[in-house]
């Protein structure tokens, strides 16, 4: 029962000091770019990134090629998405795919 309590305890440790000392909290508008946003140098070697898309439909690829209107995975108003490894975030690249821009708001760590 120690062991539990005491790896219970050390993982939430872990946890706050990643939220609290390692979490950098990103908005980013994606437009129309050719080739695709990415995200924001504040995210540079992180190793994770959680964000929600909160106004417009958009398409996002993690293998650094570059996502079109029509090309690329779907996300839509509302659903998140989990970024895990420096690869993936240094490889994400998104457009909208209609006249209005998205906005991922997010973390990073």
């Amino acid at each position: 029962m120690r062991k539990i309590i005491f790896l219970s305890t050390f993982l939430l440790i872990i946890l706050l000091a990643t939220i609290v000392y390692g979490a950098g909290y990103f908005s980013l508008t994606v437009d129309n770019t050719v080739g695709g946003v990415s995200l924001p140098a504040a995210c540079s070697g992180s190793t994770g990134a959680f964000m929600v898309l909160e106004t417009a439909q958009i398409r996002f690829t993690l293998d650094g090629t570059a996502p079109t209107t029509s090309t690329g995975v779907l996300l839509e108003i509302g659903q998140n998405l989990t970024l895990t490894g420096s690869t993936q975030i240094s490889n994400f690249k998104a457009i909208r795919t209609g006249v209005s821009s998205g906005v991922l708001n997010g973390m990073c760590w």
